[in-house]
Formats: C-alpha cells, sequence, structure tokens
C-alpha cells in the first residue's frame, strides 16, 4: 500500500466527491463537512486536483455550482481509491480526525471501548500522521491516566495497553466519555428531563459498558451513549405508569447471543432502579446491540458497503437541508456520527416492523415544530427509508441530534473578546456588564485587563479587543475597537457592524491602521528586495533555484544550497509543488534554516518548470524556520488568495518592482 501526499482532509475531501460524482458540491458545504473555510478547502482541491490527475481523475469547476469528480480512467483511478479506503477501518472516524483532541478521543476509544491493541506504527498509519504525533497523544493521555494510577504500556511489538485497577479503568472511562460532552447529542433538556426522575445515568452508562465487554460486544462512545439515553428513556416511561408496547416484528429474529447480553443488562438496570421491566424491553436492547455490534465488523464486507450507504445518504440530506432551509448549522463530525449511530438501530427497526417510543417527542415538537417538519421533510427523502413509515416519535430523536449541532453552531458563532480598561475594577466590571447584556449572545468575554497585562499568550484564540484606551500604534494581530467605559450608543453600534462581518475586517480608520501596521511589519520580517526577483532574461528551473536559495541567510554555502535543492526535489516526490498554471511554491521536505524567509520570482516569459508546466510566472520559494515561524500561515494566505486573484497577477506582471508586490501583500 502507498504512502498518499495527502493529509487526513484531502484524503476525506476525496471521498466525498466520490460519494457525490453525480452532482457538483461547493466549496462552503466542503468546508463545512471537514471544519475549515470555503476559502482552505479551495486550497485543498487545488492540491487534490494535482494529485487526481496523475490517477486518471479530475475536478471539474462549475462557476457558481462547486466541484465535481469526473473519472476518465477507471482502472487508474481505483487503484488509489483502494489505497485510500485501505488506509483506514472507519472512513468517518478517522478523516474527520484533525485536532489533537479528536486524536486522543480516537485513541482512548480504541483502548478502552473497543478493546484494540495496536502499534504507534499501525495508529500512524490509520490517522495519517507521524509516528511523533501520535507519541505527542500518549504523552497527553499517560498525564490524565495519571491522576487514576493507570499506566499506559507502549510496547513496540505488541502495541498500546493500559494498566491499572479494572474499577479505576471503570472511573477514568465514565470521566472521559461520559462527563466530557455528556450527551450533547440529546441537548441539555434531555438531561433535565431524566433529572426529574433521579436516574443515574453514570451507573447505567457502567452497567452497558460491563455487560457489553461480558459478550464481547463492541461498541463506539457515540453508540454507547445512544443506548444508555434509550434504556434511560424506557425506564422513565415505566416509572411514569406507561405501558411499553408488545415487540412485534414482521421478520424472523436472529439476535439470541445479544438477547443474552441485553438481559443481562435489564437485570442490573432492574436492581438499581427497583422497577421491573416487560419482557419485551430485552428485545429493544438487543436489537440495539444487534445493529451497533461490531463483533466482525472487520471481515463483513456487506456492513462495510451498506454503511458506506448510510454515511453518504446522511450527509446528502444534511447538505441538502442546510443549503434549501434557514437552519443554521455546521456539518461537524458529531453531527454526522451521531446521526449514524442512531439510523443504524433505526433501519434495523424498520425492517423489521419495530416502533420504538420516544417519551421527549411532545416536548419536542411543542417546542421546534418549525424545525421538526423542516428536518423530517428532507430526512424522509433518504433512499434507505423508502417504502418505510417513520413515526413521529423516531423523527423526535433525529430532530434532537440537528437541534444539538444548531446549539454548537450559535456557540460558534460567539466571539471570543478580550476587554482592556484602565479606570480600576469597578469601572472594568461594569463594562463587562454592559458588553454581556447588550451582546450576550454574540459575544464571549474571556477576560477583563489592563493594557500592561496583555501579551502574546493572553490574546491566543482571541478575536476582538474592546479597549478603552487608544492602542492603534500598538502591534496586533486582531482587531481593536475603542470604546467609551459608559458603551455608549456609537460604541454598540460600531461592535454590532463587527459582530455583523463577523472575522471581517472592521471597517473604521483605526482598524485600518493596525491591519495595514501587521501587514506591513509581517512583510519585512519575511520579505526583503535581496530575496525579490526580476527576471526578464530566459532561464532555467534550475538556475532560478539555485540564485533563489543562494539568498537565503541560512545557505551562503554551496553544499547547504545543494542540499536545500535536494530537500525540494524529494518534497516534489510527494506531490506536484506547481500550484497552478501560473505559480509554483517549492520548499524543502523539513526544515533546514533557523531564520523563516520567502524568496520571490517574477518571469516576464515564464520558466519551465516540468512537461506539464512550462511558463511559470511566479515562483515562491520558502524556506520555514526549524525554531519559529510566527505569522506564516497569514504570509501563505496571501499566496493563497493570489493563486486566484488573476488581476492581482497581471498587475504584478505589469509592474514586477519590489514596491508594487508590497502594496499587493499589505493591500490583501
Amino acid at each position: 500500500m502507498r504512502d498518499l501526499p495527502l493529509d487526513s482532509k484531502e484524503t476525506q475531501l476525496i471521498k466525498i466527491l466520490y460519494d457525490h460524482m453525480n452532482e457538483h458540491v461547493s466549496s462552503q458545504v466542503l468546508g463545512d463537512y471537514i471544519n475549515v473555510s470555503d476559502r482552505t478547502a479551495r486550497k485543498y482541491i487545488k492540491n487534490i486536483s494535482q494529485f487526481l490527475g496523475e490517477y486518471g481523475a479530475k475536478i471539474d469547476i462549475k462557476k457558481g455550482q462547486g466541484y465535481k469528480l469526473v473519472i476518465d480512467d477507471p482502472s487508474r483511478f481505483n487503484s488509489i481509491f483502494n489505497d485510500i479506503s485501505n488506509n483506514q477501518k472507519n472512513n468517518l472516524d478517522v478523516l474527520t480526525i484533525t485536532e489533537p483532541k479528536d486524536r486522543e478521543r480516537y485513541l482512548l476509544n480504541k483502548i478502552f471501548l473497543e478493546g484494540q491493541i495496536l502499534t504507534v506504527d499501525e495508529y500512524a498509519k490509520e490517522l495519517f500522521v507521524s509516528n511523533s504525533t501520535i507519541m505527542h497523544t500518549l504523552q497527553s493521555i499517560r498525564k490524565q491516566l495519571q491522576a487514576y494510577e493507570l499506566t499506559l504500556i507502549n510496547d513496540v511489538n505488541e502495541g498500546i495497553s493500559i494498566q491499572g485497577v479494572e474499577l479505576e479503568k471503570r472511573r477514568f472511562i465514565l470521566n472521559y466519555f461520559f462527563k466530557s460532552h455528556p450527551l450533547d447529542t440529546f441537548m441539555n433538556f434531555t438531561y433535565d428531563y431524566l433529572k426529574e426522575s433521579d436516574i443515574s445515568l453514570e451507573s447505567l452508562f457502567i452497567i452497558v459498558l460491563e455487560e457489553c465487554r461480558n459478550g464481547k460486544i463492541q461498541l463506539s462512545d457515540y453508540a454507547m451513549q445512544n443506548l444508555v439515553l434509550h434504556l434511560a428513556l424506557a425506564i422513565v416511561r415505566i416509572k411514569e405508569g406507561k405501558t411499553i408496547e408488545a415487540f412485534q416484528s414482521n421478520q424472523e429474529l436472529d439476535f439470541s447471543y445479544e438477547i443474552d447480553v441485553a438481559k443481562q443488562i435489564i437485570s442490573r438496570a432492574e436492581d438499581l432502579e427497583k422497577i421491573e421491566f416487560p419482557e419485551d424491553e430485552a428485545k429493544y436492547i438487543a436489537l440495539h446491540l444487534n445493529s451497533k455490534s461490531n463483533k466482525d465488523y472487520e471481515q463483513d464486507d456487506l456492513h462495510s458497503a451498506n454503511f458506506n450507504v448510510l454515511q453518504s445518504q446522511i450527509f446528502q440530506a444534511l447538505s441538502t437541508m442546510k443549503d434549501s432551509s434557514n437552519l443554521e448549522f455546521s456539518l461537524d463530525s458529531m453531527l454526522v456520527m451521531g446521526l449514524e449511530a442512531h439510523f443504524e438501530p433505526l433501519i434495523t427497526r424498520l425492517k423489521m416492523g419495530v416502533q420504538m417510543k420516544n417519551p421527549l417527542f411532545d416536548e419536542v415538537y411543542s417546542r421546534y415544530t418549525k424545525e421538526f417538519e423542516i428536518i423530517k421533510y428532507y430526512f424522509s427523502q433518504m433512499p434507505l427509508l423508502e417504502g418505510h413509515e417513520v413515526d413521529n416519535h423516531e423523527w423526535a430523536y433525529i430532530v434532537l441530534h440537528v437541534l444539538a449541532a444548531i446549539e454548537r453552531h450559535k456557540q460558534k458563532q460567539q466571539l471570543n473578546v478580550i476587554v482592556i480598561c484602565s479606570t480600576g475594577m469597578g469601572s472594568a466590571q461594569m463594562l463587562r456588564s454592559r458588553l454581556e447584556t447588550e451582546f450576550g449572545s454574540s459575544i464571549r468575554i474571556i477576560d477583563v485587563i489592563s493594557y500592561y497585562q496583555l501579551d502574546e499568550q493572553k490574546l491566543e484564540d482571541i478575536d476582538l479587543i474592546i479597549s478603552t484606551i487608544d492602542i492603534t500604534t500598538s502591534f496586533f494581530t486582531i482587531p481593536v475597537i475603542q470604546v467609551s467605559v459608559f458603551l455608549n450608543e456609537q460604541d454598540i453600534r460600531q461592535i454590532k457592524h463587527y459582530i455583523k462581518d463577523h472575522n471581517k475586517a472592521f471597517n473604521s480608520t483605526s482598524q485600518k491602521r493596525i491591519t495595514e501596521s501587521h501587514s506591513s511589519r509581517l512583510f519585512n520580517e519575511y520579505f526583503s528586495e535581496d530575496r525579490y526577483f526580476i527576471v526578464n532574461q530566459p532561464i532555467s528551473r534550475e538556475d532560478l533555484l539555485h540564485q533563489m536559495v543562494e539568498t537565503l541567510t541560512d545557505f551562503q554555502e554551496e553544499s547547504l544550497v545543494e542540499d536545500f535543492i535536494k530537500q525540494v526535489e524529494l518534497r516534489e516526490r510527494f506531490g506536484s509543488l506547481v500550484f497552478s498554471e501560473n505559480l509554483a511554491f517549492p520548499h524543502p521536505s523539513v526544515p533546514l534554516g533557523v531564520h523563516s524567509e520567502i524568496a520571490v520570482a517574477v518571469i516576464k516569459d515564464g520558466v519551465e518548470w516540468d512537461e506539464e508546466h512550462k511558463e511559470i510566472k511566479f515562483v515562491v520559494l520558502m524556506s520555514p524556520s526549524k525554531v519559529s515561524n510566527k505569522g506564516l500561515p497569514k504570509v501563505t494566505d496571501f499566496f493563497v488568495r493570489f493563486i486566484g486573484d488573476e488581476e492581482a497577477q497581471r498587475s504584478l506582471l505589469e509592474d514586477p518592482s519590489f514596491e508594487n508586490f508590497k502594496a499587493l501583500f499589505i493591500e490583501q
């Protein structure tokens, strides 16, 4: 199997485009699905286009509609697509994992809930990351396990496992998987409903976990959370004196194995809650276990195929609803995975003619009637549901998942704000109170500090600074709005204007000065006229690269220049360094120098980069630092925009001066 020159998000995009080959998908929808901006999604698509060209496929771009995968040579494409598929066992679980916390959760789910023992190498291949990234994740896990006196064992040959007292393992599982994001998929009012019934969700969780382990039934954390909630709601129905309908099926059932596990769960739940379940309840739970069990998952090709169909149809319903309705949500992994965890047993129930009542139906429908009807309409179009009559009680579960995603989306829209106030704590708290009253749903005030407390650490993840003093001459990378400590009407209008435009540049003179100052300082840090080439004569790629590398601070010796160029050539083996028909972005496969610098060449008649790109007009040679690359992402963002800006390219070709290049950088 080949090592792919793609990161996890690019691999995921190929999978999404493959699943939607009969239609164009917009960059906004693609970006939402992998949790990046539409601009970043377009950047990924450009790299994918270069990659797919070698394997009999291409990306068709239709203005106003988006991107569509076109396969010209199925044989060549299938060979690489099989490699993409074989690099992971569960496409969605793996391909949505790009953040450290997600990788941590994935590893812990494998170890604690699925009982798998894999090596660092195997995890690295599954997650499309380096071994060092996995080791860093393990270090984070070790720190968390210390509080439970658990030890993480990393055996090169045997794999990664956890040693310690079983009771402490249960405590860790409960706290990490059950309390870290308390069953978000069913929203807060679900907990309020269950709390009123005095049900111990934690105890039910332990019962389900232990009995599934004893029965060797492996459930993901999402599936286990769904099962615990179904069990808890069944207990609520019984305590409220509601009769559970007899279990009926129009098909012969074959889950005798799961019935035994379900009966054990029921027996322990009865002892815990001092109630008696109807005999048929074990069949409902067994049906759930049968749908979610992955005992034979890796060997069951049919299951995998059906799972991919389900995955695709859920995404299609969500993306269509997002484009066509007024519901605002993000296609995040929690939403899709939560829906999959619910849909698998739902489809099994539909095929068997089994209905499941939802005690929350009346509350959900009365509070969210409009959302209920919209969600029901779009999901009812799923081909897998064709020919089945889905009860409104079932729809209520699905609606809850989407409502949770809507709530998460609202929270993500909040701006993280730091307030700078120099007139004393009393005034500062008054200003904070006024801001929260006026903009409570739109901003999240992280801290109220004085100007002298402000540093880079304080500004991490901050979207906006609201200050009572003029700090426009300072060097900040984020917007600043100056207000009165009394927050007058003009101040409120300014903040409302910024919130309305979200993260767009704040349209005021002071903010413009800050932005331009920041861009100018960033430009001077990375670029120099000594590293800027205007080429009016024919030149070879080799000579051009050699001349550009020689201008870098850390590569003044010939041997170092040659080493740098070899690393560039090595990087190109993993994927083309040409990012558009006009621009090449050569860089070494690993950082080699201490200084972070960029050399730029503007070639009037173009340089032949390779057989497919014979007239590259712009060459951007990047030498990242081994130590620090502060601000580099903002520099690369400029070139991403430059790639798609034909007017800016034309301007630089007409006037290739260093001054014009700097002006273009600062203006964008």
